[in-house]
């Protein structure tokens, strides 16, 4: 997990059991990170993030991809090569709230 995590945790903010940031986000390696849980943001029984795609598919593809085995156990691999998707997803997100 996070080597750094007891002292990330000092800048979260607890809601329901999650942690998250209200206010300022988290500086890693010269950009801001906002930390939601998206059971937060989802309406009640539909807080999967299979659910909550479907509630924005009128907004662009917004459906949970399944991710393969050998994806899954190399999620820096996964980040390289679609590096340009995730941050137009990203963007599509930030637009749409």
């Amino acid at each position: 997990m996070l080597s750094d995590f007891y002292e990330i945790k000092k800048t979260l903010n607890i809601v329901n059991k999650s942690f998250v940031t209200m206010g300022k986000p988290l500086k890693f390696n010269n950009s801001y990170v906002y930390v939601r849980d998206t059971i937060l943001i989802a309406p009640g029984g539909k807080q999967s993030l299979a659910d909550l795609g479907k509630l924005y598919e009128n907004e662009g593809d917004f459906n949970k991809r399944k991710l393969t085995p050998l994806e899954l156990s190399n999620m820096k691999a996964l980040l390289r090569d679609n590096k340009k998707n995730l941050r137009t997803m990203q963007f599509k997100m930030l637009l749409s709230h």
